[in-house]
C-alpha cells in the first residue's frame, strides 16, 4: 500500500463518530493521485460486472474500495445499504445521477459530467448511479462507513431494477443485470418516470451487448432474450404512447417542476439516441425516428427540442 493510502487508513482507525463532511474532507485534503491506487485497478473485471471493484481496506464497519470504469462502464442505480456516511473521489471525468424514490416511483432528479479530482458527499439513503461515458478508463475512491462492523459498511445495499420492476438488496457489486445468485432480497412494484425507465434501459441493453460479444460469459444466462425483451419494448405502441403522455400530464410542483422534467428528458434523449446510434447490428434501423427521439446525425444534437 502506498504510504499516502496508509496515511487514509491511519485515520480512519481514529474517527470516532464521522460525518458525510468528514468522509468528503479526508478524501478532498489528501494529495491522492491515480498512481496511488494502481495495485488496486480492476480494469480486466469481466464483462457481467459493469466495473472493477476492489477492497482496499474493511474494518469496524468501515470500507474503502478501488472502482475500475472502462469506457461505457457504469453501476445499476442503488444506494448503500446500511452506510451512514460516505464520499467518493473520481480520478478522471465521471458522470453522476441522482434520483428520487418516493411511493414506489423512480424519478431522475439530476445527470451530469463530474470533474476530475471532484469529491462527492454521500449521505445514508442516496440513490445514485455513476458511469464512464468517455473514451478512457478513470479510477476513483469510495469510502464508506457507519454500518455493520459484522456484514460490511455497504451490506443490504438496494438496487432499482427498472427492467424487472423491483429493487433488490445484495452485499456485493451493483452491477446491471445482477446475477441471480447475488440477490439477497426482492422486492416487487417498482416502476419509473419515462426519461428515467428509458434511459435506465437503454443502458442496460448496451450492457448486455458487452456481455453478449464476450466468449466467457457464454454461460451467464440468456443475453439473447433479454435483449429482445428490450427491442421489442423499444419498439412498442405503448412505449410510445407513454413517452408522449407522461410529458403531458400534470407535474406535481407546478410549472417549475415541468421545466425541470422537460430538462431531463431532453439530455436523456440525446443520450438514448448516442447509444442506439451504436447498435444498429441489434436494433431495426428506424427505431430512433420511430420514437421521436433526435436524428444522431445533427449537428445541434446537444440541443435538442425537448417538447
Amino acid at each position: 500500500m502506498s504510504p499516502r493510502l496508509e496515511q487514509v487508513v491511519r485515520e480512519l482507525t481514529h474517527w470516532r463518530e464521522p460525518s458525510v463532511a468528514d468522509a468528503a474532507e479526508c478524501l478532498r485534503g489528501l494529495p491522492l493521485s491515480a498512481e496511488d491506487l494502481l495495485a488496486w485497478t480492476d480494469f480486466e473485471h469481466p464483462s457481467w460486472h459493469s466495473y472493477g471493484r476492489r477492497m482496499i481496506h474493511e474494518a469496524a464497519g468501515v470500507e474503502l474500495v478501488v472502482m475500475s470504469w472502462l469506457p461505457g462502464d457504469r453501476s445499476a442505480i442503488h444506494d448503500h445499504g446500511a452506510a451512514q456516511w460516505g464520499a467518493v473521489r473520481v480520478f478522471g471525468p465521471l458522470e453522476h445521477a441522482v434520483f428520487r424514490w418516493r411511493a414506489g416511483r423512480l424519478s431522475t432528479i439530476e445527470r451530469g459530467p463530474v470533474a476530475a479530482d471532484a469529491v462527492i458527499p454521500v449521505a445514508h439513503g442516496l440513490v445514485h448511479q455513476m458511469g464512464n461515458p468517455g473514451r478512457h478508463p478513470v479510477l476513483s475512491l469510495h469510502l464508506y462507513g457507519g454500518g455493520d462492523a459484522h456484514a460490511g459498511a455497504t451490506a443490504g445495499a438496494r438496487i432499482w431494477d427498472l427492467h424487472r420492476g423491483e429493487v433488490q438488496r445484495t452485499d456485493g457489486g451493483v452491477f446491471f443485470g445482477l446475477d441471480e445468485r447475488q440477490i439477497i432480497e426482492r422486492e416487487g412494484g417498482l416502476e419509473g418516470d419515462f426519461p428515467t425507465t428509458l434511459r435506465n434501459t437503454v443502458d442496460l441493453l448496451l450492457r448486455l451487448v458487452r456481455i453478449r460479444a464476450d466468449p466467457a460469459a457464454r454461460s451467464w444466462g440468456a443475453v439473447d432474450d433479454q435483449i429482445e425483451s428490450i427491442v421489442r419494448w423499444l419498439y412498442a405502441d405503448e412505449t410510445h404512447a407513454r413517452a408522449q403522455r407522461e410529458l403531458a400530464e400534470p407535474v406535481d410542483g407546478g410549472e417549475l417542476a415541468r421545466e425541470h422534467l422537460r430538462g431531463i428528458w431532453a439530455g436523456e434523449r440525446v443520450a438514448v439516441a448516442r447509444a442506439l446510434a451504436g447498435l444498429a447490428d441489434v436494433l431495426p434501423p428506424d427505431l430512433p425516428g420511430y420514437l421521436g427521439w433526435p436524428d444522431p446525425t445533427r449537428p445541434d444534437l446537444t440541443r435538442p427540442d425537448p417538447t
